[in-house]
């Protein structure tokens, strides 16, 4: 047992790195993944709790608008684009995402 909560320990951690270096898609990916691979110890609740509070995020909702912004100027809909742009700024205008955002609509 002390083996096993040592390898959630260390993945926990790997997960709170992600998020503090606002690697937000592949933190919520590895917390989902340690909630199913620790089940139904009290680390794999306590992931889940983390992944839904990380989903829940403006960080979180605010980067995935700006994901699809971001695909569909490579995709050359600017438009839609630059209005998801602007939702990122308005509705979120605190985060990484809406400087990000900001940015990308004076390109």
């Amino acid at each position: 047992l002390d083996a096993i909560l040592a390898e959630a320990r260390k993945l926990e951690e790997q997960a709170a790195n992600l998020e503090a270096e606002h690697q937000l898609f592949d933190a919520a990916e590895l917390l989902e993944r340690i909630e199913k691979e620790f089940n139904p110890l009290e680390v794999s609740k306590q992931a889940r709790e983390r992944r839904r509070t990380l989903l829940k995020s403006d960080e979180y909702k605010a980067l995935e608008l700006l994901t699809e912004a971001k695909e569909l100027r490579e995709k050359g809909i600017d438009d839609r684009a630059d209005r998801l742009l602007e939702q990122i700024v308005e509705k979120y205008p605190g985060t990484l995402a809406a400087e990000e955002a900001r940015t990308l609509l004076r390109s």
